[in-house]
């Protein structure tokens, strides 16, 4: 079921907006080339090589001061990435900001054309509607992204206004490529996802776990209708995330049964008979049942990298409940993982393959320092569960694993 999301409401442009409205957590992508450009000057033909925000800049330069520009909305946004990744947060809100009001103005332009009894070919008109429906998109991705930078900085009911705008454009853009297509094809459906995936995040953020795990429900039913497995494994894990903060934040829940399957969720997000941490944990194991699918296949460096949170994830609920075998059986998953990681970037090197991998057998290149000192971590968490349990002989064979592998890495000389 749709959650109960208050949107900002979109009538194919931004209208009302104010970029001083409001006070100043993954960016929506914007294909863009700005690898490089030569700039030719004058008579003495002098060539500058341009790159990054540079490029950008000069590329808005080039619109001679036009804040109608159709052009301005991609180039604003595409600053505002740039200035994010450099962790240049006031910069990346003025740019997305920008990217607004230029498209309000844009907006604002073409509304008087019309006015003034502009008449439009069918082609024209087509032409015209791409154009319309590629800057809702932009649009979209400006409101999104400004969402992000006000997560990152902490400002989390602005993320969430923001948040609400980019869903209202997505939503309309969506059903207006449907209107033209006639089909879902090149619709907006994924970014629709993964906006209610983001307003989970942050609506937890702000306490208001009821409405965060609706969002997360929906937008896990919209991945599952894409045949996203990859984002549904994400969603599951991040829902178990959220109702282990929500225990650790407003303590157990009281168990309710209720007729019918008592594993059922009902619909505002709440579980039934089953306690928020049994229901954490079956969360991430959904996740790991189709991140186990899939890491063998090609682009298997993400999902091992999902692999690894998700289990870490699942640990930090049996440590929670001082359930220490099942930590450790998790925390061997991980060694398991992080050894092969290691054997298999020192393989890359041609230092030895990984069937014949052996932390006693090697030293380490620099390069390598950090996956090294992974695995030395994890022996110790491990050495950690196993001393809860009074295993001393296990717990000091892990803390002296751990030593060999600091000497061999070096990496606590470089501490």
């Amino acid at each position: 079921m749709k959650p109960k999301v208050k949107n900002a409401s979109y009538n194919g442009r931004l209208g009302n907006y104010d970029s001083d409205d409001r006070s100043e957590t993954s960016l929506s992508t914007v294909t863009s080339n700005n690898t490089a450009n030569s700039h030719t000057s004058g008579s003495s033909k002098t060539t500058t090589t341009y790159t990054g925000m540079e490029l950008l800049k000069v590329k808005i330069r080039k619109c001679g001061g036009n804040t109608r520009h159709p052009k301005l909305l991609i180039l604003y946004v595409q600053l505002g990435n740039e200035a994010f990744r450099s962790s240049d947060y006031v910069k990346a809100m003025e740019y997305y900001k920008q990217a607004i009001q230029c498209d309000k103005l844009a907006y604002d332009n073409d509304a008087r054309k019309k006015s003034n009894g502009r008449s439009f070919s069918l082609r024209d008109k087509k032409a015209n509607d791409q154009h319309q429906r590629e800057q809702n998109r932009l649009l979209g991705d400006a409101y999104a992204n400004l969402g992000t930078v006000y997560w990152t900085t902490g400002q989390y009911e602005n993320a969430i206004y923001m948040l609400q705008n980019a869903l209202a454009t997505y939503e309309f853009d969506h059903h207006a490529r449907y209107r033209v297509n006639k089909s879902h094809s090149g619709n907006s459906m994924p970014q629709i996802a993964s906006i209610y995936h983001q307003l989970g995040l942050a609506y937890s953020l702000c306490d208001n776990y009821t409405t965060a795990l609706e969002c997360l429900e929906y937008a896990k039913t919209l991945r599952e209708s894409l045949g996203d497995a990859l984002s549904v494994a994400k969603t599951f894990d991040t829902i178990g995330r959220i109702l282990f903060l929500q225990e650790q934040r407003q303590g157990p829940k009281e168990a309710s049964p209720v007729d019918g399957d008592e594993n059922e969720r009902t619909g505002n997000g709440d579980t039934t008979a089953r306690s928020r941490l049994d229901e954490a944990l079956l969360q991430h194991q959904q996740a790991l049942s189709i991140l186990n699918i899939y890491k063998t296949s090609e682009g298997a460096g993400d999902v091992q990298k999902n692999l690894l949170s998700t289990l870490a994830n699942m640990i930090k609920i049996y440590i929670y409940r001082e359930e220490w075998n099942g930590a450790i059986e998790y925390y061997k998953e991980i060694l398991h993982i992080q050894k092969n990681h290691l054997a298999a970037s020192q393989a890359s090197f041609g230092r030895v393959s990984p069937e014949l991998f052996s932390l006693s057998s090697m030293s380490s290149p620099p390069a390598f320092q950090a996956q090294y000192k992974a695995v030395h971590d994890t022996l110790l968490q491990m050495s950690h569960c196993y001393q809860k349990l009074g295993l001393d002989p296990f717990a000091n064979h892990c803390r002296q694993e751990a030593a060999l592998l600091a000497e061999e890495g070096g990496f606590l000389r470089d501490l």
